[in-house]
């Protein structure tokens, strides 16, 4: 890059070609997370993780045009009902997403502290780190346990979905990444999201309503 003569004293809009999909906010359908989207969804076993993760798909405009579903298990009938999906149970390098393409990159009830080699540790890092921001990649992580999440993951998700769990401690440290102290977690899981399958949405990506109850009603807290 060349200093060039003659420059204005203020911010020049030096625009990245890697990130002209990013999108913009959607004010009629809040559950359309703009991209980038990195999300958790943190809940026990019938929680409905899954049934939240399928109304974001379906709201998702405009569709995306890949779905790749990485699961631990031989066989997954979950997520017979989207089409067209890939599964795949190796972490995947990240030139494994085109970025012409709208992805979606799904993690479904994996151990990322303990349950991945340190290669696969590696791989998901840099998709989450990378693959969302410059790939055109939008990453979903669905799991049990809040202690399996990485530091690493927690510090670049921008959505995440909480279930009532028994360790209110491990929920309010992922919760604190989004400046949520621990008395107001407490506060929306005894006076708001009352039910086990209701979950507390936290949205960095959307800005008139960043905090909701399950995905459409926006909160206050």
């Amino acid at each position: 890059m060349v200093k060039k003569s003659d420059l204005p004293n203020k911010m020049i809009p030096f625009n990245s070609n890697e990130k002209n999909y990013h999108q913009k906010e959607d004010i009629k359908d809040i559950a359309n997370f703009p991209s980038p989207v990195i999300c958790i969804l943190m809940g026990n076993v019938n929680t409905g993780k899954t049934r939240t993760l399928k109304n974001i798909l379906v709201h998702k405009n405009p569709p995306y045009e890949r779905i790749v579903l990485y699961t631990p298990l031989e066989t997954c009938t979950e997520y017979d009902d989207v089409d067209p999906i890939e599964i795949i149970n190796e972490i995947p390098e990240l030139d494994f997403f085109d970025r012409e393409m709208r992805n979606c990159f799904i993690l479904e009830d994996i151990d990322p502290k303990n349950g991945l080699s340190k290669d696969e540790k590696t791989l998901l890092s840099r998709n989450f780190c990378v693959g969302a921001s410059h790939n055109n990649t939008d990453i979903y992580l669905i799991s049990q346990n809040p202690t399996d999440i990485s530091p690493v993951l927690r510090r670049v998700a921008n959505v995440i979905f909480m279930w009532e769990n028994n360790d209110l401690i491990q929920l309010s440290h992922m919760a604190k990444k989004f400046n949520i102290l621990p008395q107001q977690l407490k506060y929306v899981f005894n006076h708001i999201c009352k039910e086990r399958t209701d979950s507390f949405c936290i949205s960095d990506v959307t800005s008139h309503a960043r905090y909701r109850k399950n995905i459409f009603e926006k909160i206050e807290i």
